[in-house]
């Protein structure tokens, strides 16, 4: 299914080099941006967001501009997903704590169409209400 205004892509992130293996799956709007997609990753890998991090696709870098950091970047935000992944199967390299080499790969495995929860700017589950 080809990603429309109002689909949400389930999502599979890798940790790569280890055993056992260790992966999350996840669902996001297909207009989230790299910026907010890193805050996401931060949240589902149990991170601390206190290093840097990059997205890579094929030879282009994503990340925060730094001019100290000596490598073009291009900036993440107001890149969509969307636009890097077209088809599901694809990939892109998200990679974080440069020093441990925490490198994820960050596949699309389904696309599917928006439904209200799944839409929710808030990384909390949605509250449930017992019914009296």
């Amino acid at each position: 299914m080809p990603a429309t205004s109002e689909s949400v892509y389930q999502i599979k992130v890798s940790l790569n080099w280890v055993t056992p293996p260790v992966w999350r799956r996840f669902i996001v709007r297909s207009s989230t941006d790299l910026q907010e997609l890193h805050h996401i990753l931060q949240t589902v890998m149990g991170w601390t967001n206190s290093h840097l991090h990059q997205f890579i696709d094929g030879d282009t870098f994503y990340g925060v501009p730094d001019a100290n950091f000596g490598r073009d970047i291009n900036d993440e935000s107001g890149v969509r997903l969307d636009s890097m992944l077209r088809r599901e199967g694809q990939s892109i390299l998200y990679e974080y704590d440069f020093a441990s080499e925490d490198h994820c790969n960050v596949f699309w495995t389904k696309c599917m169409l928006a439904f209200p929860y799944a839409c929710s700017s808030s990384l909390q589950p949605p509250r449930l209400q017992r019914r009296k």
